[in-house]
């Protein structure tokens, strides 16, 4: 589990600031560095967070039951649409070097109304300034070259920051696992911030970001390149006249190019092909003005809005086996084209008061409206409504109830030409109802437990692979589906305890939950469905020496059965009636840090799975012809990722 520096507030002081009666999740980005993880990433680490879901091989996280897609991750309060690498294939890797945050601030729900257009959950990085220490780094590791410089300019009225990452798995890869694929990721983020006055500042911050992936060869059955390209500008302002009154303004573009080309040949199983290529651009623009008008009563106000425009050029040929489209209800033969520009304009007004109404009640009320239009499908209204209470329990115990309404609108990037869903849906809608408890013991020791219900009446409909979660072009896979309830329903628990003082500290959380789809009266477990999840993580600082352990264990994740019997006929059993088998994973980190003649040198060692446990992420389908003719299928399951290692080497000076 994460080290979470929890926001309680006592009865005798109320933050009537940035924080709303439901606390975010708060983690330094030191923290984040120093857990054990994969390549680098300090969003994987979220993902021990309680109210997860994650299935080990991406970086991408569902939060309460939601789709990946409900996530809304802003960087310095810029909104980041294409935050991982490899987004045409399980998107691995986050854009963001973990050593460039300085906090993380994490909604699992019941978000304020500042933040808006996505339902499950908020992830708000904030980036290191020049006056952070170390001012310059260096690194390397199994995943990564990395640089980090930063200074100030005439004296401190400027500053700067660089932060660049090369990927090294390829050469790696190429030398001591020469079947696998080949990545090629860089990053480069950079900011200059100019200080007019001692009330006003002004920056100007860019993302950049690459990625290339080759699977497979001429000679196998499935060949992939996936190419992606995002960029990121935005300036930011940033206005505090007095301590009571701030205001913000944030205005940028976004463009992402993204590529994928592929065959798949399996002889009497499937032969197709995609070529896909998509272009986005947005111009984001974003207000706030906070005023603290009494030490008891604090107001938001805000507005924000997009413009999105999307170019789309799709082509796909697919040709399954008769035998194979029978069972899985699809046609033997299909073609897909589509050329078109989808554009979507949206803008939102947001208002929030918060009110210390005695010294052990404390109230925020919220309401965001939020405007979207399209050519193809008019325009619509929506309104949230969000209200938060806190009742002070003790002097170190507070009760808080959160109801909320959160709508999402797809943004023009997100249809899905590969499954034929060309149109906007309906701007989705999802009423949530949180009540959380929060106490810090007397020892230092803190507790949090929160109960959730959240109600979708119309969710879009969605595509998965029912089998194949990690196939290379999963629209050619025979496993493909559309998903179309009528209601979801996801609710649960979650508990989380840290505590601890130097040189061990420590922390645990349980989460149990369900999220099912309705359709027709029949209940279906959603496929990231987990019933219980459990993380536990320690670490243990000595002088030089680090040492942390993080132990993820949760219920399989649903999945469907397919047979063949004698006779050849493949059966497919009813959607998600079935569970994988548990998962569990041990990772490891091991740290030296010594002075230097300049600065200081790091070595760390770094352990992923470190039990080897094969943990079953999905189940694979194969087939070949028998000397009948007759197609015999191959049913094998598949693994998430097995035992990593990784080395690091960082100079800090």
């Amino acid at each position: 589990a994460s080290d979470i520096e929890e926001v309680v507030v006592v009865a005798s002081r109320y933050a009537l600031g940035r924080e709303s009666a439901l606390s975010p999740y708060l983690l330094s980005g030191a923290t984040l560095a120093q857990q054990p993880g994969v390549g680098d990433d300090p969003l994987r680490g979220l993902s021990r967070l309680p109210g997860f879901a994650n299935g080990g091989v991406s970086a991408r996280s569902s939060i309460r039951g939601g789709e990946v897609g409900e996530v809304l991750v802003l960087l310095d309060g810029f909104p980041l649409r294409q935050t991982f690498h490899h987004a045409g294939y399980q998107s691995p890797f986050s854009v963001i070097d973990e050593h460039l945050l300085r906090e993380v601030g994490v909604y699992t729900g019941g978000f304020p109304v500042r933040y808006g257009n996505r339902m499950a959950g908020v992830i708000d990085l904030s980036s290191v300034t020049a006056r952070d220490e170390p001012q310059q780094a260096l690194g390397v590791s199994f995943f990564n070259a990395s640089g980090l410089f930063s200074g100030s300019l005439n004296e401190g009225r400027e500053d700067w920051l660089l932060s660049a990452r090369v990927g090294t798995l390829k050469p790696l890869l190429r030398d001591f696992a020469p079947d696998e694929g080949r990545p090629e990721n860089s990053d480069v983020f950079g900011r200059v911030t100019f200080n007019a006055s001692p009330t006003l500042s002004l920056a100007a911050q860019a993302l950049l970001a690459d990625d290339t992936l080759q699977l497979g060869r001429a000679t196998d059955d499935e060949e992939v390149r996936l190419d992606g390209h995002t960029g990121y500008l935005w300036i930011q302002a940033q206005y505090q006249p007095r301590p009571s009154l701030s205001a913000r303004f944030w205005l940028g573009q976004t463009a992402v190019r993204a590529g994928r080309t592929g065959a798949t040949n399996k002889p009497g199983l499937i032969r197709g092909s995609v070529d896909d290529q998509r272009r986005s651009r947005f111009t984001d623009w974003r207000g706030i003005i906070s005023w603290n008008a009494t030490p008891q009563q604090w107001f938001e106000f805000g507005s924000e809005g997009a413009r999105e425009r999307t170019e789309y050029r799709y082509r796909s040929e697919l040709s399954l086996a008769p035998s194979i489209a029978a069972a899985f209800a699809r046609p033997v033969q299909v073609s897909r084209t589509a050329d078109f520009e989808s554009a979507r304009d949206r803008t939102a007004l947001f208002a929030s008061h918060r009110w210390r109404l005695s010294e052990v009640w404390a109230s925020e009320i919220g309401l965001r409206a939020q405007h979207v239009s399209s050519q193809q499908q008019g325009s619509a209204w929506s309104l949230d409504p969000r209200i938060n209470l806190r009742r002070a329990l003790g002097p170190n115990t507070n009760l808080k109830l959160h109801f909320g309404r959160f709508h999402q609108a797809d943004e023009s990037n997100e249809l899905r030409p590969e499954d034929g869903l060309l149109d906007f849906p309906e701007v989705q809608r999802s009423d949530q109802l949180i009540l959380g408890l929060e106490h810090r013991f007397t020892s230092g020791a803190a507790l949090r437990v929160e109960a959730y219900r959240k109600l979708q009446a119309d969710p879009r409909a969605r595509v998965e692979n029912l089998l194949n979660s990690l196939a290379f072009l999963p629209e050619l896979a025979p496993d493909r589906i559309v998903v179309a309830p009528d209601s979801s329903q996801i609710r649960g628990v979650e508990v989380s305890l840290s505590w601890g003082s130097e040189p061990w500290k420590s922390s645990a959380s349980l989460a149990v939950s369900e999220a099912f789809d309705e359709s027709s009266g029949v209940r279906t477990p959603r496929s990231w469905d987990q019933r219980y999840a459990l993380s536990l993580g320690t670490q243990w600082v000595r002088g030089p020496w680090r040492f942390g352990a993080a132990i993820a264990a949760r219920d399989g994740w649903p999945t469907t059965t397919v047979t063949q019997n004698d006779e050849s006929v493949i059966d497919v059993g009813p959607r998600n009636a079935v569970r994988l088998p548990m998962f569990f994973t041990l990772d490891l980190r091991g740290a030296y840090r010594r002075p230097v003649r300049r600065g200081s040198l790091e070595v760390a060692l770094e352990i992923t799975n470190a039990t080897r446990r094969r943990n079953t992420c999905c189940t694979d389908v194969d087939g070949e012809l028998d000397a009948d003719g007759e197609l015999a299928l191959l049913i094998e399951p598949k693994h998430s990722l097995p035992l990593i290692p990784s080395l690091s080497l960082r100079w800090e000076y």
